[in-house]
């Protein structure tokens, strides 16, 4: 299992890698500067938050962190299908 979670994050990474740079390329075609401050930040954030995120998992059991992951899912997905709803009846 640690292999896979390994292999399946290796891919992810290199896959954002490559989509940045493609999109950073394509933004340098256009004139458009990237804000690296803003981007440090949340890049800065994200890595604190899974560190967070690893010792706030070692506290729960693996049962209550999937209910805790499908209730803060249930709670994204009704705020996207709230906001997209009202923004459709707004037009």
């Amino acid at each position: 299992m640690t292999n896979a979670v390994a292999t399946s994050l290796v891919i992810i990474t290199l896959q954002s890698l490559n989509g940045f740079i493609n999109y950073y390329a394509l933004a340098e075609a256009q004139n458009l500067i990237f804000d690296w401050k803003i981007i440090a930040i949340v890049a800065g954030v994200g890595s604190l938050s899974s560190l967070l995120g690893e010792r706030v998992s070692t506290k729960f059991s693996q049962q209550k962190l999937k209910r805790i992951f499908a209730v803060f899912l249930l709670i994204m997905s009704l705020f996207i299908l709230i906001k997209s709803n009202i923004s459709f009846l707004l037009q």
